[in-house]
C-alpha cells in the first residue's frame, strides 16, 4: 500500500491511504507574502496561510462500487 504520512511540526497528524486505491492525491497550497520581495495579498499583507488537501479514488472490484474520499486539513 502506498500512503501519505502527514507530518506538522515533527506530530503526525494524518495518514491517507488504502489497499484499494487506483488515485491518491495531496497538494500543499500557500497564499500570502511568501517572499522578502512580496507585497502579500489583501487578506494577507504580513503573512501568509498554508492549505493541505489530500484526496483518492478507490478502484474497487466489480462488486463493490468505485468511491471518492477527500480530506482537508
Amino acid at each position: 500500500m502506498l500512503a501519505f504520512e502527514v507530518v506538522l511540526n515533527g506530530r503526525r497528524i494524518a495518514i491517507a491511504g488504502a489497499d484499494d486505491l487506483n488515485v491518491l492525491n495531496g497538494m500543499v497550497t500557500a497564499v500570502g507574502k511568501l517572499g522578502s520581495k512580496a507585497s502579500g495579498t489583501k487578506a494577507h499583507p504580513k503573512g501568509y496561510d498554508l492549505h493541505l488537501s489530500v484526496g483518492g479514488l478507490t478502484g474497487r472490484r466489480a462488486e463493490c462500487p468505485t468511491s471518492m474520499f477527500a480530506g482537508k486539513r
